[in-house]
């Protein structure tokens, strides 16, 4: 059965990126936006339904935040780590995605230190963030 769910996993979050890639692609939508959200979404789905599936049946709820911060921090270091290879030039300013950032890390510090649950509110708080973060891109 694990294994089943693995492979399932990996081939739903492959079928995601590809299929809402292409439907991006379709309506006009641009390389860099589709990139930033779906495919980053698709790394970061297996985790997600992991944490989905934790709560649901109540069992190692305390991991679920550490799971996936940790995950897109490797994520992210990884990509980060790899583009260093590579002579890319930065054409932009990223002060919109980083002030965004600082803004979720010290946020989340806040959380952390004064012990409070991560509730709707903490999440409606990242998810805001996210979208900024998308709508700053599409122009």
């Amino acid at each position: 059965m694990l294994l089943i769910g693995f492979v399932l996993l990996y081939f739903g979050g492959e079928l995601l990126v590809k299929s809402g890639s292409a439907l991006a692609a379709l309506a006009g939508v641009d390389s860099f936006v589709i990139s930033a959200v779906f495919v980053a979404f698709g790394t970061s789905f297996p985790e997600l339904v992991t944490a989905i599936m934790a709560c649901r049946k109540g069992k190692n709820t305390d991991i679920i935040t550490g799971n996936i911060i940790g995950s897109n921090i490797f994520n992210v270091a990884f990509v980060l780590a790899s583009c260093s290879f590579y002579d890319i030039p930065i054409k932009q300013s990223f002060a919109v995605e980083a002030g965004l950032l600082i803004f979720a890390s010290l946020f989340l510090l806040g959380l952390a230190y004064s012990k409070r649950f991560f509730g709707r509110f903490s999440g409606i708080v990242f998810l805001a963030c996210y979208v900024l973060a998308v709508l700053s891109w599409v122009k």
